[in-house]
């Protein structure tokens, strides 16, 4: 019988047992005798991190320098670079080998693709006086990526969004262009890469019921993400979906929102609001919703 990667690692990492599962936790680092080393961290939860079939992991923080990506085994507890020591890396791909990185080039900073099995540069976005690159995301295919560049400050401020599409080629083409939203997290469809799903936030701020917004690549479709009759709706616009996942199946967009007012002040606790999931068909509109 095969080893399991987590029996494999728990050779290498020592850990605890859980006291309320039983289950056992693996602690893959350590901040040092004063606390106040490096943190390791999985990138944002968009991000795919996970190479060879889940043996190794990116983690931000895991490079030599203590402060970009590095990639960690952990199955030998070895980690290592994951892109040239003047990019960072932000996302990979494990069936393509296909990484994203950011790179500082003098006052503005670049944003491309890494082929990690060739060890070379595909393509290649970058910022200038008016364009700040603010985040940059593998489409579900693997091969291609989308940059999101923005001007100006949200959300008090009028905001310039536009989206360029990275190509396998080393071509660049821009996907999307908005003048007054703040055009957030995107997420490429799971099974279908020709679709995605972004924030579209109002800048300057007005009321909205929802951000989600639902586009094809080529522009042709871009609809907000349904909200039917009966389904629930944010107390505010703070409380609108933002956050949010795709389901496996492409199906349907989980997020989280609070459908009564809550109380938004300076020193706020968001964890004590009363959060609801929600589950939502993007096709149909039809929506599971719960507190938690």
């Amino acid at each position: 019988m095969n080893e399991t990667l987590f029996a494999q690692a728990a050779r290498v990492f020592d850990g605890w047992t859980d006291p309320e599962t039983g289950l056992r936790v693996l602690r893959v680092h350590t901040r040092g005798p004063d606390g106040k080393g490096p943190v390791w961290a999985t990138p944002y939860h968009q991000f795919p991190c996970f190479l060879e079939g889940g043996r190794k992991v990116m983690l931000d923080g895991a490079a030599s320098n203590g402060r970009d990506a590095g990639l960690l085994n952990l199955t030998t507890g070895q980690a290592e670079p994951l892109v040239p020591e003047d990019r960072s890396a932000a996302e990979v791909n494990d069936r393509t080998s296909m990484a994203t990185y950011w790179k500082q080039a003098g006052q503005h900073t670049r944003a491309g693709l890494w082929d990690l099995r060739a060890q070379r540069e595909v393509a290649e976005a970058t910022a200038d006086d008016y364009w700040t690159i603010h985040c940059i995301n593998l489409l579900s295919d693997g091969k291609r990526a989308v940059v999101w560049q923005r001007h100006g400050k949200p959300y008090n401020e009028l905001v310039h969004s536009r989206y360029l599409l990275l190509e396998p080629d080393g071509s660049t083409r821009q996907i999307l262009e908005a003048e007054g939203d703040f055009c957030s997290h995107f997420q490429s469809c799971p099974t279908d890469p020709e679709l995605f799903a972004y924030d579209r936030w109002p800048s300057p701020m007005r009321k909205i019921e929802q951000a989600i917004h639902i586009r094809s690549l080529d522009g042709i479709f871009d609809e907000p993400l349904k909200l039917l009759p009966g389904t629930i709706r944010p107390a505010e616009t703070w409380g609108a979906r933002d956050h949010y996942l795709w389901t496996p199946d492409g199906r349907r967009i989980v997020s989280y929102l609070f459908p009564h007012p809550q109380p938004v002040q300076k020193d706020f606790n968001h964890f004590e609001f009363e959060w609801w999931l929600s589950a939502t068909d993007w096709r149909t509109g039809e929506d599971r919703a719960a507190q938690y």
